[in-house]
């Protein structure tokens, strides 16, 4: 096995694990808060075992991968896709947006996505308020999804209906690529695999990008099993609750202490 660095720049980079594997994986960063430049990129070798190259594409800033290398990285990236006969990507949050943003150039077929974003931009996203920093700096224009997200794009998206710009990312998100199915995994908060990570079942999420349709079953099954015993997941049911069923919600918040103290 090789990697391979297709792409160097000051904002972007992008390295190739080479197995000589007839289909492709592709990653991308996720933000890292109070991220200093670039993070080690680092195979997944479930994606490896699996009989798959991994394109591994990060970024020095939490930019969601729109800055002055951008283009750049497109051109460089061009043609890699016609060497296989099958690419998938996979991200979270901010890497999820850069699945579907790249998903055109890179001949990204299916995706899974965990909480991902159609934009940070109030153009494209109103709804939006929580990245008002990284806001500042976006370009909408050039991280626009209308001719660069493939309308042919299938795959799930994963997130917390409870979260509602989450849900309203993953609404818009259909309007482009209309393939993309919604899954909702309630009170699993921000990414939505807070509650597999808590039992340590998030590899079900690489498992559902391998295998779309045995691996949602497990994968929704494990979350149920898990929220059960999760303060967080009674947190935020309780929250949703507080304005219209107050009592249930004070159960809900009552639970969560109870499995907080259990945990201490």
């Amino acid at each position: 096995m090789t990697v391979t660095r297709l792409f160097n720049g000051t904002h972007l980079r992008a390295d190739l694990m080479r197995t000589g594997a007839p289909d492709l994986v592709v990653t991308f960063d996720w933000r890292v808060i109070g991220r200093r430049g670039f993070t080690k990129m680092t195979p997944n070798q479930r994606f490896l075992d699996a009989g798959y190259d991994q394109l591994m594409i990060a970024t020095a800033a939490n930019d969601w991968f729109v800055n002055p290398d951008t283009t750049a990285l497109e051109h460089a990236l061009d043609g890699v896709s016609a060497q296989y006969d099958g690419v998938l990507g996979i991200g979270f949050s901010m890497g999820g947006y850069g699945a579907v943003r790249f998903s055109r150039t890179l001949g990204i077929q299916r995706i899974v996505a965990v909480s991902p974003q159609v934009s940070i931009s109030h153009a494209h996203a109103p709804f939006e308020w929580r990245y008002r920093e990284e806001a500042a700096g976006f370009d909408p224009a050039l991280g626009d999804l209308t001719q660069r997200a493939d309308p042919d794009l299938t795959g799930h998206l994963l997130l917390d209906p409870l979260n509602s710009a989450d849900l309203a990312h993953g609404r818009a998100l259909q309007v482009h690529c209309p393939g993309l199915r919604l899954v909702r995994l309630t009170g699993a908060g921000h990414p939505a695999s807070g509650l597999l990570r808590a039992v340590k079942r998030a590899g079900r999420i690489p498992g559902l990008l391998l295998d779309p349709e045995g691996g949602l079953r497990p994968l929704l099954q494990d979350h149920r099993s898990a929220r059960r015993g999760q303060p967080d997941y009674w947190t935020r049911l309780a929250a949703a609750l507080d304005a219209r069923r107050p009592a249930l919600a004070a159960k809900a918040r009552a639970r969560a202490a109870d499995l907080a103290s259990q945990m201490r």
